[in-house]
Parts: structure tokens; sequence; C-alpha cells
């Protein structure tokens, strides 16, 4: 009882009956970059505000939405409204138009087909409306939490994924997006109420909306090389008794080592290739640092 109730004081969504967990309800954040670019920046945040958030569309209330960019074609200001439910539905309502679609559906299982999702172009808000098929489900780990994910692909199998994690969002953002060999615009931070969410949890810190902002560089206090790697990688600004945690995309500590006195750490050969999170703490346990690195 006590752990549910840290749970509900800290998670910032609504808890009820029903098992799911809405997106925000205000002040949040979420940035994304574009995966596909080496040394790619982070130029784009979806935001909720803090005061005023809510607007009011037919006999539905919905949270606004606002996108702020540099160098990306999303462009700056309003971008659409939502509202989540607890039964694990949550729609959109694109700006300029009163018209509300499905954004996720948390209810889903695997091999169902979900009709008429919204999502919009690479690149753009433009509003398109798709059929998505469920790859599978499965618990997304952040802190010592467990959200609901679905992983969907296009049900015509263009080259087209999707992943819904509750009470987050999608792995392009806020919104679904069409992805296809010209753009693999990604989530890098989502936060909440003065919390980090995503990638990985941390208490009392926002997502950064310095925009433009060098993503592998992102932390000052650590340099990383080589990335992308395979299975050395080097630190440099370590000290004596720095201890190197390294998370999967859904949150998962997959591999933790002491970093040796040359800087370096040897990474597992059965690690996959994909993208990780590496964190950085020092001999007491505090943050140094944290920065996206790529297995190849």
């Amino acid at each position: 009882m006590k752990k549910n109730l840290i749970f509900f004081l800290l998670f910032p969504f609504y808890l009820q009956a029903q098992s799911f967990f809405t997106l925000p309800d205000s002040n949040a954040i979420w940035t994304i970059q574009n995966g596909y670019i080496s040394n790619s920046t982070v130029n784009t945040a979806f935001s909720v505000p803090v005061t005023n958030a809510d607007t009011l569309i037919g006999s539905f209330t919905y949270k606004k939405v606002f996108v702020s960019s540099v160098g990306s074609p999303f462009g700056n200001g309003y971008a659409g409204c939502y509202r989540s439910l607890t039964n694990g539905f949550t729609y959109y309502v694109p700006k300029d138009s009163t018209q509300e679609f499905l954004l996720m559906d948390l209810t889903a299982q695997q091999g169902d087909t979900i009709f008429n999702v919204y999502y919009h172009d690479q690149g753009s808000l433009s509003p398109r409306i798709g059929n998505f098929k469920v790859v599978s489900t499965g618990l997304w780990s952040i802190g010592s939490y467990n959200l609901k994910y679905i992983a969907l692909e296009d049900y015509f199998n263009f080259v087209f994924d999707l992943y819904w994690i509750e009470g987050i969002g999608c792995r392009f953002g806020l919104n679904n997006q069409a992805q296809g060999n010209f753009s693999n615009w990604e989530l890098y931070c989502m936060s909440a109420i003065d919390t980090t969410w995503y990638p990985i949890f941390v208490a009392n810190q926002t997502c950064q909306l310095d925009l433009g902002m060098n993503d592998h560089n992102s932390s000052s206090q650590i340099a990383v090389s080589p990335n992308p790697f395979t299975n050395q990688i080097s630190i440099s600004n370590y000290q004596s008794g720095y201890q190197l945690f390294l998370y999967d995309i859904f949150g998962r500590l997959v591999f933790t080592s002491p970093v040796s006195p040359a800087g370096k750490v040897e990474l597992p050969d059965e690690l996959a290739v994909g993208i990780y999170l590496l964190e950085l703490k020092d001999e007491k346990g505090n943050r140094i640092g944290v920065q996206k690195v790529v297995k190849e």
C-alpha cells in the first residue's frame, strides 16, 4: 500500500480502478532528435504548459500541446491537443481541426489490428490515418516501475513501426510519426512535473530545452569514444571509483562495470546491436553524466 501511494504521488498521471496511466496533465516535455544522423541534434520539443493547459472542444476537455523547433520542419507554436483516459485510450485533435483521432490504445494485445490510428508525416505535422498490427506487448522498466509497451507495424508492411509506452507516449515523441528512408525522428527525453521518465527515471530533473545541442555531447562532464562502439568504450574526464551503467531502450539495466584505471570498459560480445543509454556514477553513487551510445 505504501509503495502504491508513493507511485501515485510521484507519477504525474491519474491512477484509478483501471490499470493504465494517462499522459501528463501539465508541465510535460518531449524532446526529439533525428536518430539516423551521426552526432544528431535535439532540435524539437513538444510540451504541455504548467498552467492553462486545458482546452474545451465539444463536450471534452483536452490538454494543449505546443511545439518548439530549431532547424527542423515541425515549426513552432500550437500543435494540437489530447485527452488521455485511464481505460488505455488516448485521442488527439490536430491544430486547425476539431476532429478527434485515436492516438494510442493500450488495451491491444499481440495479433490485434488497430484501425484508424492518427500519425503525421515525416518531419511535419500533416495528419494521416493508418492501420497497425500489434507485434508484441510487454513491460518497460522505469526505475522500480513497470509500464506497458506495445510494439506495432504498419498493416501493409510499409517501412513503419511504432512503440507505445504507457504514460510516456510514442518512441517518436508524443505523436506517432511516419518513418521511411529519409527520417528516423525519435524520442530523446520525456519529463513531467520535475521528474524525467524517459529514457531512465531521474527525480528532480527535467528534459533540457537547449534545442540544437549535439546529442552525443549533451553531458559536458563525460566524453565517450568510439560512438558507435563494438566491444570497448573509453571514457575521458573520469576519476577513480567510477561505475558505468548501460540501459536498453526499454530502460532495463543490461550491463554494469567499474571503469578501469585507464578509463576503459570492455563490453560483452553478446550485447545486441542497437541504441543504449550510458550512465556514469562516482563511488558514492552520485550521477556524473548520461550519454546515448550506439552498439554496431
